[in-house]
C-alpha cells in the first residue's frame, strides 16, 4: 500500500482545478499576467498549499466528530483512514500534501503555513475533547489535551511524510493506525482514547 493511507480525508470542497494550482505552484513561481499572478488567483506557493492544508485538517476533524463514544482510538482512525471511501482525486490532493510536507525543512514559508493550520485544528479539537469527556471548551485541561494530541499527530505526519518521500519507506494502513495511535495516546493527558462513559452526573472524568 502507497505511503498516501497515513492521509487525511479531503473534502470534496476543495476544487480539482485548485489542487492543480497548488501543484504548479509548488513546481514553479506564477509567470507574470498568467492566472496564479492576476488579482484573485494565487500569487504565491503559499497561497496555493494554505486551502489545501486547511480542506485536509478540516476533513479529519468532521471524522473526529463522528468518533463514537463505545470505540477506541485505534477502531476510529482505521475508519478515517479508509482508502475505499475516497475518490481518485481526493487521494491525489493527500499524495500531494505528503510530498509538501516532505519538502518543508527547505522551505521555512511553506512551513509556517502548515504550523498555522495546525492551530487551527488545535481550536477545533478543544470542542471534539470537550464533547467525549462532557466537559467546558474553556477548561485548561481540555485545551492542554487537545494542544498535545495535535502536536503528537503533525510529528507522525511529518516523520511518515519524510520516510516515504525522501526515504522510500512504504506504510500498511495498519502501520499509519499503530503509530498515530499511539502518539495520540503517549499525548493524551485526558482519558479520551478508550470508550468513555457518559457523564451524567456532571463529575470530571
Amino acid at each position: 500500500m502507497t505511503p498516501v493511507c497515513r492521509s487525511r480525508a479531503t473534502p470534496r470542497s476543495f476544487s480539482s482545478s485548485a489542487a492543480s494550482r497548488a501543484r504548479a505552484a509548488t513546481t514553479s513561481p506564477p509567470r507574470p499576467g498568467s492566472p496564479n499572478a492576476r488579482s484573485g488567483g494565487f500569487r504565491t506557493k503559499e497561497s496555493c498549499v494554505d486551502p489545501l492544508f486547511s480542506a485536509s485538517h478540516r476533513g479529519f476533524l468532521e471524522k473526529l466528530k463522528r468518533w463514537p463514544r463505545e470505540a477506541t482510538i485505534e477502531a476510529h482512525l482505521r475508519e478515517c483512514f479508509r482508502l475505499d471511501a475516497k475518490t481518485q482525486q481526493e487521494i491525489a490532493d493527500e499524495v500531494l500534501i505528503v510530498r509538501l510536507i516532505a519538502v518543508m525543512p527547505e522551505e521555512p514559508d511553506l512551513r509556517s503555513v502548515w504550523l498555522m493550520s495546525c492551530q487551527e485544528t488545535e481550536d477545533a479539537l478543544i470542542a471534539i475533547v470537550a464533547d467525549r469527556l462532557d466537559r467546558s471548551v474553556k477548561d485548561f485541561d481540555v485545551r492542554l489535551c487537545a494542544a498535545t494530541m495535535v502536536a503528537a499527530i503533525r510529528i507522525v505526519d511529518e516523520t511518515i511524510s519524510v520516510a516515504a518521500i525522501r526515504h522510500k519507506q512504504t506504510f500498511t494502513l495498519e502501520d499509519v493506525v499503530e503509530q498515530m495511535a499511539k502518539a495520540i495516546r503517549a499525548a493524551s493527558t485526558l482519558p479520551i482514547c478508550d470508550p468513555v462513559i457518559p457523564n451524567v452526573f456532571g463529575g470530571r472524568p
